[in-house]
């Protein structure tokens, strides 16, 4: 009889053992599941673009990733860009921006290239104190200083 009963409640531990590593398996395993990837501190940083398209920059453009929205909000003066993005667990291809647009006056020349830009770039790279935008061609389009 005693050995009955240690039997039963060994069968009731091990069921619950497997039902809780068949759960965390599940959604540990799930890419749905789990974060955006993180790169370096992209998305915990102001960034000052300082060139674009191989030119130094005047102005004082500055971007911010949102990590909780998936947007880039960015200004200069009376103008805004946007975009919304994805990030990817690659080396290159990391990044996808959606959408990308500007608001504001017409001589916001800077911001509109910046937004036409946005939609060649598949990867961004934090180079020491600098985020390097990459177009699919591998050629630098921008680049930011913190």
């Amino acid at each position: 009889m005693f050995a009955h009963l240690i039997m039963k409640k060994m069968r009731k531990f091990f069921t619950i053992i497997l039902f809780l590593s068949t759960v965390f398996f599940q959604y540990s395993c799930c890419s749905c599941r789990k974060g955006s990837p993180v790169i370096g501190n992209l998305e915990s940083t102001k960034w000052k673009l300082i060139e674009l398209n191989e030119k130094q920059t005047n102005t004082h453009i500055i971007v911010c990733f949102n990590p909780e929205s998936k947007v880039i909000n960015g200004n200069c003066n009376d103008c805004i860009l946007f975009a919304g993005y994805h990030l990817y667990e690659k080396e290159e291809g990391n990044i996808e921006f959606l959408n990308p647009g500007w608001k504001g006056e017409e001589n916001c020349t800077e911001i509109q290239t910046l937004a036409e830009i946005l939609k060649e770039i598949n990867t961004v790279k934090i180079d020491s104190k600098h985020l390097l935008l990459i177009d699919r061609d591998g050629s630098i389009k921008a680049i930011f200083s913190e």
